[in-house]
């Protein structure tokens, strides 16, 4: 876990999204129980244009997270996915 952290602050100094992407994957496996790594997951599927999995990800994290401090943000973000799915329907 602690070389797919670095590989993940690697990536994301280097935009490469799909990368941290993969990184976080593998973090996943490894500790599924671990809800911020869903937020962390939703939101680089932003970066990527996946809003789909970024809205699936970030409700997951709503919905397991006890009282997250970034509730209201992440709720914004939600908003904003619902906005843009919608137009792009």
């Amino acid at each position: 876990l602690f070389r797919s952290n670095n590989l993940r602050f690697i990536y994301m100094k280097a935009k490469t999204y799909d990368k941290v992407l993969g990184a976080v994957d593998l973090m996943l496996l490894a500790k599924p129980e671990d809800i911020t790594l869903y937020r962390d997951r939703g939101l680089l599927h932003i970066h990527v244009r996946r809003f789909k999995a970024a809205t699936e990800d970030l409700r997951r994290y709503l919905k397991y997270a006890a009282n997250p401090a970034d509730k209201n943000e992440i709720e914004e973000r939600l908003n904003e996915l619902m906005r843009i799915r919608a137009m792009m329907n």
